[in-house]
């Protein structure tokens, strides 16, 4: 009889281990598959599917970054009004400065003059972003959205700094000293990005942020962070534009 009671504890214990153990360790199993089957997903181009499986994944863990981050570049890429949701919920799961630069960048395209929530969150980070490209090229984007040409140039120049290799700011750093008395630096300043691009002065412009890029994240060694959409402008003739209606065109979407 008593052996029968002291199997009957093991049984129950055991039971009851596995449910507080293997339950868990089974759930965190399913939410990986799940972010995992949606980078799948996504790299096929199947928006779907990738969008059914990051979802799958943040009903088991509503705070997952890398299925908030799927869902962000699901809703980037097809102009979703979602978008700045799903970049409010990465900081809300990594409070990061670059996850705060996106949502940043995020909310110049989402809300209207002045851009407060972009505006705050640039900021908020002014002492600790000071050594990210990325920072700077949003800045100069929100002071071209807000007709501060000067503060603009500021910024890209800090850009270029920080990034010398990045084309990007380097021509629209360019495009804002393209005045008849900025002439020479303007050119200077391009001349070294038009030997290994193809026609910059006649070929796509793109937003100021577009060409910002991140760390790697921990867990995908050597990936960069998404970029906005890419908007073109007819040529380059100085005389016929102004530097800084120019410059105004590479911050509209």
């Amino acid at each position: 009889m008593k052996r029968a009671i002291l199997a009957s504890a093991v049984l129950v214990a055991g039971v009851l281990g596995l449910w507080f153990f293997a339950r868990p360790a089974y759930k965190r199993h399913r939410e990986t598959r799940a972010v995992e089957q949606a980078r799948g997903y996504l790299a096929k181009n199947d928006y779907r599917n990738a969008s059914l499986s990051a979802r799958q994944a943040l009903r088991l863990n509503p705070v997952n970054l890398e299925a908030c981050r799927i869902m962000a570049d699901l809703a980037e890429g097809s102009r979703s009004p979602y978008l700045l949701d799903w970049r409010r919920r990465m900081v809300e799961a990594a409070p990061t400065v670059e996850n705060k630069v996106l949502l940043a960048a995020s909310a110049l395209r989402a809300q209207a003059s002045p851009y407060p929530l972009a505006a705050d969150t640039l900021e908020e980070l002014k002492g600790s972003a000071t050594n990210l490209a990325a920072y700077y090229a949003v800045a100069a984007e929100l002071a071209l959205r807000l007709k501060r040409t000067a503060e603009a140039a500021s910024h890209f120049e800090q850009a270029s700094r920080l990034e010398p290799t990045n084309e990007l700011y380097r021509l629209n750093l360019a495009v804002l000293r393209l005045q008849p008395t900025n002439a020479p630096a303007a050119s200077a300043a391009c001349a070294p990005a038009q030997m290994s691009a193809p026609s910059p002065c006649a070929g796509s412009w793109r937003t100021a942020s577009e060409g910002m890029t991140f760390p790697p994240p921990n867990n995908s060694p050597g990936s960069s962070w998404p970029t906005p959409g890419q908007r073109r402008t007819t040529g380059c003739n100085t005389s016929r534009f102004s530097a800084e209606r120019r410059t105004l065109s590479l911050a509209l979407i």
